[in-house]
């Protein structure tokens, strides 16, 4: 449970921020003007955007798709190419073992000149042979279509990776690396097939060799439609056999870790890929096909930015013809609304002298409310502090009084003290308005009179307090204590107005309104000073005081209208100087009175096992034995979670629980509230708090609870009739 310092500290706060008294300061709350031309504004701005975004997307990926099918037609081409090619040159090789057949190495140089004839008339319209030859099994030339007699005295190719693979057992067609000619100084690569004795032993090769720029020219003519395309020949190793463009001087192969490699190694006959060229290092989209029947893949790569710079345009050509109409919508769009809002301004400025002016009324009230913040805490604490000092001193005279003396007075003034910190305590939460209501029927004509008592001994010997009661007064719903402090606070300011002393007449009547509404009014008048005309309309704020900082807070009379105003009546005020002030306060009259229970209920005995819930080990003590003084049988529990625990054991199993509601730990007495609810049988709970919050979320529940501080009957009460409740529960009356 809080202790009082942080309850003095949280309703010192909640004064220092008052509601506003009047609504009229509010300012008002402009709704933006034409919201939807801001919509088509910015619609108009943003949507372009997103379809050019859209758009641009789309357009990329049909670019891509579009590059992808050309590159493939591309592939094809060459693919078709280089297969006829090479079938042609494996057909040629096929004529020449022919003709050879298995002549000697001695009967070919016999014949070489008959031989070069026909070699010469084989190849007469092959474009793309470099040239042909016949080789012995020492690697020395013994016939050719480019020279006669061959030289074999000059040349020996023993030493080329063809005939060192035919020499080692090869068979079928074998594809060079791309060779420099040792006499002819051409580039080329040879198709080589080997030639085989009588015995099927190895007796030479005959050779084809082929012009790498012939292919190379062909991939140029295709590449003309097509910009920054490239188009290589290459065997399954990666070893560049033709390309165009030309790579540069040094690089004959592929990189055999790239992803192009990789697929061929793994078998992949054909794909299609983006990836960085081994030659160039530019990233290409890129289609590779296997020549069917021989190790040689053809590859087709086009320049990621020649694809990107050809969107692009694409792009500005879209830009240049979107964004001039969007940029027409969107000037429509500004004129439109600023014109509505000049139309909106205009309209302001008839609202902007009131407006001024409640705006510079609001500002007054703040800063007023800001100066009454030092006087409230300085009385307050003057007030609080006059309190304690009488607790104390009591308290120290009881604990250190004579043997067979009598403690009643200083216990007596201990009780006043008290009851004059409750007094105070509900003015600062009247004004914020988070006092804790107990309304009630009252009957005035009982009430009244025992409240004169205390009036008349609240002021001093010269002031004297009169009441007149009508017989025939009606019943009012009201909290006792807000009426007792609303005719405290009146008293005492006619007290104060009343500097040498003078009489307050208390006048309480019946009174019915021409719509036969029925009221009860309570009429306070003084003989006092009176207040100044223009300070009438001010009284009621809270903070304003006309005393002097020291003597008194400005919460008074504020106090008395929220008493009023939260039971459905009204409060007024008259005064004229020098003569006098009269306060009326109408409160709407119960329509047929049942008899009002008393404002302090005699005690009642409580024979029942109680369970206390409170983390305060002071005051759990002290309200221990006030119940066991009233005939309770009390076990107390620190928290909620020990209660549960407690009720949990059917040999401890509470009559009722007596809880705080403001508590430590995961569960406040709110949450006890609801889980002893929900047991069977539920067992009943009262509940204690000094918080408006939690009493109303309480009340909304259905649970029974009592504002802090509490008068001893009430609370006995209270638990007595939850216990009788609990029973009726318990026996399954159906009236529950």
């Amino acid at each position: 449970m809080p202790s009082a310092a942080a309850t003095d500290r949280r309703t010192a706060r909640t004064a220092a921020s008052p509601c506003p008294p009047a609504a009229a300061a509010t300012p008002r709350t402009e709704q933006p003007p034409d919201r939807g031309l801001q919509v088509l504004l910015l619609l108009s701005i943003v949507l372009p955007f997103v379809l050019y975004g859209v758009l641009g997307w789309a357009s990329w990926h049909s670019t891509r798709a579009e590059a992808a099918q050309r590159l493939d037609r591309v592939a094809r081409a060459a693919q078709e190419h280089a297969s006829k090619v090479m079938d042609t040159n494996e057909m040629l090789l096929g004529r020449v073992l022919d003709l050879v057949g298995r002549l000697s190495d001695e009967e070919i140089r016999l014949s070489e000149g008959n031989l070069h004839r026909q070699l010469v008339a084989m190849t007469s319209d092959l474009p793309q042979l470099q040239s042909i030859w016949i080789l012995d099994a020492a690697g020395r030339p013994l016939a050719s279509n480019r020279f006669y007699p061959a030289p074999a005295d000059r040349l020996n190719l023993a030493d080329r990776d063809f005939f060192r693979w035919h020499q080692n057992g090869g068979q079928g067609l074998f594809v060079s690396e791309p060779s420099i000619g040792r006499i002819t100084r051409e580039p080329y690569f040879d198709t080589s097939r080997r030639r085989a004795g009588p015995d099927g032993g190895f007796i030479g090769i005959v050779n084809a060799s082929l012009k790498p720029g012939y292919f190379a020219g062909f991939y140029a003519d295709l590449a003309q439609a097509e910009p920054g395309l490239a188009v290589t020949l290459f065997r399954r190793d990666g070893t560049l056999l033709a390309r165009h463009p030309a790579p540069p001087p040094g690089i004959t192969r592929s990189d055999a870790n790239n992803e192009l490699m990789r697929r061929v190694a793994r078998g992949d006959q054909q794909g299609t890929l983006t990836m960085p060229s081994s030659f160039d290092r530019r990233s290409r989209m890129v289609v590779f096909r296997a020549v069917e029947r021989y190790p040689v893949f053809v590859g087709a790569g086009i320049d990621e930015h020649q694809m990107s710079a050809a969107w692009q345009k694409e792009m500005v050509s879209l830009a240049a013809l979107l964004f001039p109409i969007c940029g027409a919508l969107v000037t429509a769009a500004w004129y439109a609304l600023q014109r509505s809002r000049r139309e909106h301004l205009a309209l302001q400025r008839m609202r902007s002298e009131v407006d001024q002016r409640l705006k510079a009324e609001a500002a007054l009230l703040r800063t007023q409310k800001l100066q009454a913040l030092g006087q409230i805490t300085g009385s307050v604490a003057h007030d609080f502090n006059n309190l304690l000092a009488v607790v104390s001193n009591s308290a120290h005279l009881i604990l250190r009084r004579p043997p067979g003396t009598d403690a009643q007075p200083q216990a007596a003034a201990i009780e006043r003290a008290v009851r004059t910190g409750v007094h105070l305590t509900r003015q600062l939460l009247a004004f914020s308005r988070r006092q804790a209501l107990q309304p009630e029927e009252m009957d005035l004509r009982e009430s009244l009179p025992r409240t004169l008592e205390l009036l008349r001994t609240s002021v001093s010997g010269r002031v004297r307090v009169e009441m007149q009661v009508a017989h025939d007064l009606h019943a009012v719903r009201l909290d006792p204590a807000d009426l007792e402090l609303a005719l405290l606070n009146l008293v005492l300011n006619a007290k104060d107005a009343m500097a040498e002393g003078g009489t307050v007449r208390i006048l309480a009547a019946n009174q019915e309104a021409p719509d036969g509404q029925r009221w009860v009014v309570l009429t306070v008048a003084d003989e006092g000073s009176g207040i100044e005309p223009s300070l009438l309309d001010r009284v009621f704020e809270p903070f304003f005081s006309t005393k002097p900082e020291t003597n008194g807070t400005g919460l008074g009379l504020s106090q008395v209208r929220a008493a009023c105003e939260q039971a459905g009546g009204t409060a007024t005020i008259e005064s004229h100087l020098g003569v006098g002030t009269r306060v009326t306060l109408r409160l709407p009259a119960l329509a047929a009175s049942q008899g009002a229970a008393p404002l302090f209920p005699d005690t009642v005995h409580l024979d029942c096992d109680i369970l206390l819930v409170e983390d305060e080990p002071e005051v759990a003590e002290t309200t221990c034995a006030l119940l066991e003084m009233m005939g309770g049988r009390v076990a107390v529990a620190p928290g909620a979670e020990q209660a549960l625990a407690r009720v949990a054991d059917a040999s401890s199993r509470p009559d009722v629980v007596l809880s705080d509601v403001a508590m430590p730990g995961a569960l406040n007495g709110l949450a006890l509230a609801r889980r002893l609810r929900g047991l069977h049988p539920p067992v009943p709970i009262v509940l204690m708090t000094g918080f408006t919050g939690e009493i109303d979320a309480a009340h909304a529940e259905g649970f029974a609870v009592l504002a802090k501080p509490c008068e001893p009957a009430l609370l006995a009460r209270a638990l007595a009739e939850a216990c009788a409740a609990g029973a009726r529960r318990t026996r399954g009356d159906p009236a529950l």
